[in-house]
């Protein structure tokens, strides 16, 4: 399938199940309509003369060598009701893909059986009021064989979709605590949901080894800006002391261009990710990672650019 056909396809297969609501939005849906209108307000300097006639889209991530800057964004719900092996297909389908996986909440039980079809591993943890609950999920992970785990410092009060509450019992994090479990975490920690210059620097003192700009799939709190929004913020910020992620409303290979050309080191799909299992299985989620890189990697020579450096803030213009 096209990649077009697998975003159609899926979409309309998930929608049309009772675990469809989980791609809806916190209350007005503001979040997500915004996403996509920002992603629409930068077009491409184009260079076309003396053009590269291919780009080089591969990375590396916390030492994780990637064929592509492309990315699962921190997600569990609702992929095990998708299909009883649906974690396991897309593991799989990134591992094909030469991408990495990033599970969210709730934990997958079976951690070691994703690391065992060799995809890169992220697990993601939410912070639970009961802190207790937090640092051994942390550590189980962790005995599992999970190298780099992920914090969302953004879910202090949970998630919501529509106006029902879904992940309940969560509690904001102090630096105090974020230093806590740095020392508690072995491998590489990544802190998600920074959309500010104040949560920037709080992370990086607490010893982030990497930071996701994201509003969280538009399920945590509404009128929350898109990463482009803040990225010059953030990146200022950051000053290149740790790799960023984004994502948000990344559909098409154009839209991983802007995102990198902005200051991201990695894109993150969530929904993508959930209709292309819908509609191809972990083949599908395979192709839908590969179609984006290759669009990204021809769009990026027309830009000039024959590798990720060659991408930058100049590449692209605000209409």
């Amino acid at each position: 399938m096209t990649l077009t056909e697998l975003l159609t396809k899926g979409k309309q297969i998930l929608e049309g199940k009772k675990i469809g609501f989980s791609i809806q939005a916190v209350e007005t849906g503001w979040v997500w309509k915004n996403n996509r209108a920002v992603m629409e307000q930068y077009a491409f300097r184009q260079k076309a003369i003396n053009a590269p006639a291919q780009a080089d889209i591969s990375c590396e991530f916390l030492g994780v060598p990637l064929k592509v800057p492309v990315v699962m964004s921190a997600m569990t719900m609702p992929i095990p009701a998708m299909a009883d092996d649906g974690l396991l297909q897309v593991a799989r389908g990134l591992k094909e893909a030469g991408s990495l996986m990033w599970t969210g909440t709730p934990i997958p039980k079976d951690i070691a059986a994703l690391l065992e079809t060799g995809v890169p591993l992220v697990v993601s943890a939410k912070p639970y009021a009961q802190r207790e609950k937090l640092l051994a999920e942390i550590e189980q992970a962790q005995e599992q064989g999970a190298a780099m785990i992920s914090l969302e410092v953004d879910a202090g009060q949970g998630t919501k979709i529509q106006d029902q509450p879904m992940a309940t019992g969560c509690a904001p994090l102090s630096l105090e605590e974020l230093k806590q479990i740095r020392g508690l975490v072995k491998g590489k920690l990544i802190m998600k949901g920074v959309l500010s210059a104040h949560d920037i620097e709080l992370c990086l003192q607490a010893g982030a080894d990497a930071l996701v700009a994201s509003n969280h799939g538009a399920h945590t709190i509404d009128y929350l800006p898109h990463p482009f929004q803040v990225a010059g913020e953030l990146t200022q910020a950051l000053a290149g002391r740790a790799p960023l992620v984004m994502d948000g409303g990344f559909r098409r290979g154009t839209d991983v261009l802007k995102g990198l050309a902005l200051g991201a080191d990695l894109v993150g799909l969530g929904r993508p990710i959930l209709y292309a299992l819908a509609a191809g299985g972990a083949e599908g989620v395979c192709d839908l990672v590969s179609q984006i890189g290759a669009e990204l990697a021809r769009t990026m020579t027309m830009l000039g650019a024959a590798n990720l450096d060659g991408i930058g803030e100049s590449c692209v213009m605000k209409l």
